[in-house]
């Protein structure tokens, strides 16, 4: 353990130990799960294993959802080893746990591995920030890529890493972790590597960072094997980034490099104004994320294959027209709705999009995080509605999307911050709530969630019996905190309708901002599609 870590305390070694012993069971079973399912496939096992950033819902279940909808499995760790709590002194326990985990799920019938740089080295992205990690223990951590290339020679190893934001304790030790990294992909250590801003609110540091790594790329004459931020701008989200690794993997596979028109709400302030946390105007980063998923621009919609539709503060086009041309275009081509205005821009423009029926039927609809987050993870969702080919996959289409309706628009959009003022619990701390705001939290989000739904005309199925009855499609246990409600399926070629299971509604870290809504869709009524 010392060749990786140096000097440990004791105690964190016992810790370790501990965990260790705690876990095992849980990996051993996940991993004859995981074979049994493999071996029903034969030798075109699609299996992609993937270490996520941390164990939020938007950089671990979204990467996990998009997988299935293509048709892959996913081989994930128990979100429980994952990081995203502010226990910074664990990040020692929290490294050997992925560690750990990657040694007993990765084998021959692996296809791809899907890496994050920060968990495998610091236990996740707050870690990152805080780590008391040495430089050597850190590129120690790095160094077991090599390992893992030894062993698996015919993985395809996508690695995706952070720039640190301004608070990072220490950023020497990051900026050299991603040189390491560089290294790797010049000596085929790594298949591809994507490094990312995390939030660019303060950018000086991470731009001086950005051109010196640009150089190394440069001399190095690996422009085909990085994807990397932009010196004069943040073009990258670093949530996204396993989500836009995996579909990037997907659209080079392809014969012909797949190509996006993308429709402004007002071309001319999508020239002009900044999406404030990625630095650069909104034109902009669509632009940088189109090519980041691996796809081309087109400037006409005939010849897309994809419309990526982006909402936008704008000083021009009405709300009105903008939803009409979207209709419009969504009757020749498959339909994308990124949202980054303002949440009540975000609100009132969602409600338009419903009542023009529009909603059901888009290839994909997110508007969380800053632009990239949101426009990454449309883009991604609209690829893999694309390659739906048989039920399961338009059934895993239509949960993730029915799960951004009540996570991205009704919880986001509507309730957060009047749940913050109602409760008095802080919109954006990372400390967490007490059991008692927890409480209250979760109580007073489900009452609004059914309101808004029954605001959208979306009627709740009464629950059965004393609530406590095990859903078939789910081991979450139906209670007072989940909910069933009936919508409509149109141009889907399985199902009229879908019944969806949401719930139980959970913050997974305690915090108001991190909200988890589990949602599964059964398709319920076939022939003609709905309309």
């Amino acid at each position: 353990m010392n060749r990786f870590y140096g000097k440990i305390p004791l105690t964190i070694v016992l810790i370790m130990i501990m965990g260790l012993m705690l876990i095992q069971k849980s990996f051993s079973a996940q991993n004859k799960s995981s074979r049994e399912s493999c071996g029903k496939t034969g030798a075109l096992c699609r299996r992609i294993v993937i270490l996520p950033l941390d164990g939020r819902n938007q950089t671990y279940d979204y990467i996990g959802r998009i997988v299935k909808i293509h048709g892959y499995e996913p081989i994930m760790p128990p979100r429980a080893i994952m990081g995203n709590i502010n226990d910074y002194d664990q990040s020692f326990k929290k490294n050997w746990d992925c560690w750990y985990w990657l040694n007993n799920n990765l084998d021959s019938r692996c296809a791809i591995l899907i890496l994050s740089a920060d968990s495998l080295v610091y236990g996740g992205l707050l870690e990152s920030r805080h780590s008391p990690m040495t430089i050597l223990q850190a590129l120690n951590q790095v160094n077991l890529l090599k390992i893992i290339r030894k062993k698996y020679p015919h993985i395809k190893i996508l690695v995706f890493s952070s720039i640190p934001r301004r608070e990072a304790e220490n950023r020497d030790r990051n900026f050299l972790v991603n040189a390491r990294l560089l290294e790797f992909v010049k000596s085929g250590v790594i298949d591809f590597l994507s490094i990312s801003g995390d939030d660019v609110t303060d950018i000086s540091r991470q731009v001086s960072e950005i051109a010196i790594m640009k150089k190394i790329i440069a001399e190095n004459k690996l422009e085909a094997k990085v994807l990397i931020s932009d010196v004069d701008r943040i073009r990258l989200g670093i949530d996204e980034s396993a989500m836009v690794l995996f579909t990037r993997y997907i659209n080079s596979t392809k014969k012909k490099k797949p190509c996006v028109y993308i429709e402004y709400r007002d071309i001319t302030s999508a020239r002009m104004k900044i999406d404030r946390y990625s630095a650069t105007p909104v034109m902009s980063v669509a632009l940088d994320m189109v090519e980041a998923v691996g796809a081309e621009v087109v400037y006409q919609p005939s010849l897309a294959d994809l419309v990526l539709a982006v909402n936008h503060p704008s000083s021009g086009r009405s709300m009105e027209d903008f939803t009409a041309k979207i209709k419009e275009l969504r009757t020749d081509k498959p339909v994308a709705l990124g949202d980054i205005s303002a949440r009540t821009e975000r609100a009132v423009f969602f409600k338009k999009i419903w009542r023009a029926g529009l909603f059901p039927g888009l290839a994909g609809y997110a508007t969380w995080g800053m632009g990239t987050n949101a426009l990454g993870t449309t883009l991604c969702e609209g690829f893999a509605r694309l390659s739906c080919k048989d039920r399961q996959s338009y059934t895993e289409h239509t949960s993730f999307l029915y799960e951004r309706l009540l996570t991205d628009y009704i919880y986001l959009c509507n309730i957060h911050l009047q749940l913050a003022e109602q409760t008095g619990i802080p919109a954006y701390s990372l400390s967490v709530m007490t059991p008692e705001q927890e409480r209250e939290a979760v109580e007073k989000t489900v009452k609004a969630l059914e309101q808004n739904l029954n605001e959208l005309g979306i009627e709740l199925i009464p629950k059965k019996g004393n609530g406590n009855e095990k859903s078939a499609e789910s081991d979450n246990i139906m209670s007072d905190n989940s909910f069933r409600f009936l919508v409509k399926l149109p141009a889907n070629p399985y199902a009229t309708k879908a019944e969806i299971k949401a719930g139980p509604v959970v913050f997974p870290f305690h915090r108001l901002f991190e909200i988890d809504i589990p949602t599964k869709a059964e398709l319920k009524i076939t022939g003609k599609p709905g309309v």
